[in-house]
């Protein structure tokens, strides 16, 4: 698995920080201002952005009863699958730009720890260890996960417990481990014949497990259909985003202020 990362110190967070944070905490119109600083140069899709931004959020960990210790997982996972162009990654990029911790990795083809953990042999000393990947790596934040639909088969069930148990049983080689995995994951993936056939059902144009499909909160499917309307908006959008005629540039939020409201609000 191809992984880079984009994780950025948010630590240091000043009273002077806090306070900006609670007055922007009140604008009228946050949800605005918080999906147009995700993807600023891609038009429309504004439920898909705001899903992305309160998933980098998160929820808080409840139990069902004050009796009852299994805790509800406060990550949730969000699918964008479609048509090639229609900005899958885009918006994938913008998530992982303002997110305080976050992974990226691309499933085309597998190397090193993959997307779980991987039992590595040192041929020095002969003794095994536990590597982590990229969901365990990105813990507490984002993972997101590109090429979805060309998972390697040995990594299915493990990311299955990963996306619902907040965590990952590791049992190799005489070593069990039990890894920390409190990640939110946006997979990415494309119809399993190129582009989506609209005389089929959608669900048969998906290559991708049933029950590794049912542990996404949200599933969004996007189709690049010939619209006249909707294709002058987002030529028009492109031009003037490249004129920076675009309003969220006049008044564009800091990556790095935006990094540290998130990691507070969480």
């Amino acid at each position: 698995v191809d992984i880079s990362e984009e994780t950025e110190d948010v630590s240091k967070i000043s009273k002077a920080d806090i306070k900006e944070f609670k007055k922007f905490s009140k604008h009228p119109r946050i949800y605005d201002k918080l999906t147009n600083a995700l993807s600023p140069d891609i038009q429309g899709y504004k439920d898909e952005k705001l899903a992305l931004i309160l998933q980098l959020f998160g929820a808080v960990n409840k139990s069902n009863t004050k009796q009852d210790k299994i805790i509800k997982r406060s990550t949730w996972h969000v699918l964008l699958i479609g048509d090639p162009a229609t900005g899958k990654s885009s918006l994938a990029k913008g998530a992982v730009r303002i997110a305080p911790i976050a992974r990226k990795a691309s499933c085309h083809h597998t190397s090193g720890a993959g997307l779980t953990w991987a039992a590595v042999k040192d041929d020095f000393i002969g003794a095994w260890t536990i590597e982590a990947g990229v969901f365990v790596l990105a813990s507490g934040g984002l993972a997101v996960i590109d090429e979805m639909d060309k998972i390697p088969k040995e990594e299915k069930g493990k990311l299955n417990q990963a996306l619902e148990d907040m965590r990952i049983d590791a049992n190799k080689a005489g070593i069990s481990a039990t890894l920390k995995a409190e990640t939110s994951m946006l997979g990415i993936a494309n119809p399993k014949f190129g582009r989506f056939d609209l005389y089929q059902p959608i669900a048969q144009q998906i290559n991708i497990d049933p029950a590794l499909l049912n542990r996404f909160d949200l599933i969004f499917v996007m189709k690049d259909l010939p619209e006249k309307d909707r294709d002058e908006a987002i030529a028009t959008h492109v031009l003037m985003e490249r004129r920076q005629e675009v309003e969220v540039h006049k008044k564009p939020i800091e990556v790095s202020l935006l990094k540290k409201y998130i990691a507070y609000a969480k």
